[in-house]
């Protein structure tokens, strides 16, 4: 049984290798953190970041120092989570070992293998992968707390590495307070113990508001930030009208990416549930396991935690360990009729069947997906046919795309640099998630997009005012009055020679663009993500 383990962990590393050696182009959420890692010094990285991010400030210094042995690309940009990524697939399956029989470590350890979003965010250079990984060693050393009570040193490595995980770890605080409630419910509570378990509260809680206070307070109560994550929170409000959609786009994408089948989706979370309960008859294990989760979905009702795919992958391993578990108890009711041995293996390959192959096509369509619609061959065809007094329009979200692609990193116009943030974040008047208007867009709202760069003009888009949100998508499905004409106006003012840049193109920005430019008479050139364009 514990070759077939490996064959699985194998089969996930050769996978994330494979997805990293396919060196994808940067997505648009990396675009906006790398672009911070870049143009700041170690020093600054400790501050607010640009374009609403938010990252631990141990990763992305990790990250940085990668750049600086490997040179900016997305090799060394994504070493990091690629060895992260490795980690976890260890770590969980050593904690899948340890409360699991060896027939059911196969599902979490085929789950965590295969799953679409731990494969692609062991590839991408955002700190979700991290927070999965902090989540296993946090609940081994929690077990070991638990079955060694007395022995000082499982305590004190709990004290140290709960600290360590808050620094590199956002939602370890979920899985701290989880393992907290599974060591009151499962040991003696004499005064001594108490006293360790106040020290750790102490402990973990000081660090955490101070360092929530100094990083994170500021973009979490942005009213943007808020808008748009608005419909995932729990409330009372948004669990009768999103609950069922939040929890299946949390638990397919985890599965599947998207394309998720909602049978097996469906399944799955019953497995899940099956799992809590079974895990209900034995207290500290169900603090330990589900408890992280249910700590989330409390923190989201009050509004503090959206529920969204990327933001519970810390929980996908405990994810896969509970509905192992469902599993497991399922099972004790077929070996009544069926010889038990036989039973466990069919039922426990034929779930892994059934789950692995669409999430492992999933996986390489999004890998695909991305390579067909690459900025750096934009990039390449704009510097290779372009000539001076070239006019460039840079849709709004194709910004963060444009500025990594064309910076020359070696040394880098910080000028450029600070212009862009200051235009295109999300305080700016050209941020790309822009609310709507109300009304009309004014000529005059566009005229400090336009800046100047060597012998070429660089134009940012207008942002539409669709506003894209997780649930529902658009806000709006046509961009506010008047934009289309601005845009045209802007592009006819620019010529006679103009490249439309995109990348991340929700609102179909270059679409609306070209199809009103033929309806003219003019008929742009598209060459993947870049578009020329002559006006007479």
């Amino acid at each position: 049984m514990q070759y077939f383990e490996i064959a699985l962990i194998a089969a996930g590393i050769t996978f994330r290798i494979t997805t990293y050696l396919m060196s994808r182009p940067l997505e648009i959420d990396e675009q906006k953190l790398v672009l911070n890692i870049l143009s700041r010094s170690f020093l600054d990285l400790t501050g607010g970041l640009d374009f609403e991010q938010t990252a631990p400030v141990p990763f992305l210094w990790a990250v940085k120092f990668m750049t600086m042995l490997g040179g900016v690309n997305e090799y060394a940009l994504r070493l990091i989570p690629l060895l992260v990524g490795i980690l976890l697939l260890m770590v969980t399956w050593r904690l899948a070992r340890a409360i699991l029989t060896p027939p059911f470590v196969w599902v979490v350890t085929a789950g965590i293998s295969l799953s679409p979003w731990l494969l692609r965010y062991a590839t991408e250079i955002k700190p979700y992968e991290l927070d999965a990984l902090v989540s296993c060693v946090l609940l081994l050393v929690g077990i070991a707390v638990i079955n060694n009570e007395p022995d000082c040193r499982p305590w004190l490595r709990l004290g140290l590495l709960g600290v360590l995980a808050i620094l590199v770890s956002t939602p370890s605080v979920f899985t701290l307070a989880g393992i907290g409630l599974g060591i009151i419910v499962s040991i003696s509570r004499d005064r001594e113990t108490w006293n360790k378990i106040f020290g750790l509260a102490f402990s973990w809680g000081s660090v955490f508001s101070v360092l929530y206070l100094a990083q994170y307070h500021n973009i979490a109560s942005m009213e943007m930030m808020q808008r748009y994550w608005n419909p995932v929170f729990l409330t009372p409000e948004h669990i009768v009208q999103n609950g069922q959609t939040v929890m299946f786009e949390v638990l397919g994408n985890i599965l599947y990416y998207n394309e998720y089948v909602s049978f097996l989706t469906f399944l799955f979370g019953i497995l899940i549930l099956i799992g809590c309960i079974q895990q209900g008859t034995r207290l500290s294990q169900f603090f330990l396991f589900a408890g992280p989760i249910l700590i989330a979905f409390l923190v989201s009702a009050f509004g503090f935690y959206p529920i969204h795919a990327r933001l519970m992958l810390y929980a996908a391993p405990l994810f896969f360990i509970l509905s192992a578990s469902g599993l497991e108890t399922l099972l004790q009711l077929v070996t009544r009729l069926v010889p038990r041995n036989s039973a466990q293996t069919f039922a426990i390959l034929l779930v892994i069947a059934c789950f692995s192959a669409p999430a492992t096509m999933g996986s390489f369509r999004y890998s695909e997906g991305l390579l067909k619609n690459d900025p750096r061959e934009a990039v390449a065809t704009w510097r290779a046919q372009r000539v001076p007094g070239d006019a460039v329009y840079i849709t709004a979200r194709g910004v963060t795309a444009w500025l990594f692609y064309t910076t020359d990193w070696e040394n880098p116009d910080l000028e450029r640099l600070a212009w862009f943030k200051k235009i295109a974040s999300a305080k700016g008047p050209a941020y790309e998630n822009r609310v709507s208007r109300k009304g009309s867009v004014l000529p005059t709202e566009s005229e400090a997009f336009t800046r100047t760069v060597g012998d070429h003009l660089e134009l940012i888009g207008t942002p539409t005012g669709m506003e894209w949100r997780p649930i529902g998508g658009f806000v709006r499905s046509t961009p506010d009055p008047g934009w289309l004409e601005n845009e045209i106006t802007r592009l006819q003012k620019a010529g006679p020679r103009v490249w439309l840049f995109s990348d991340h193109d929700l609102d179909q920005v270059v679409l609306r663009i070209t199809d009103e430019l033929k309806c003219r008479g003019i008929v742009p050139v598209q060459q993947g993500m870049i578009t020329f364009m002559q006006f007479n």
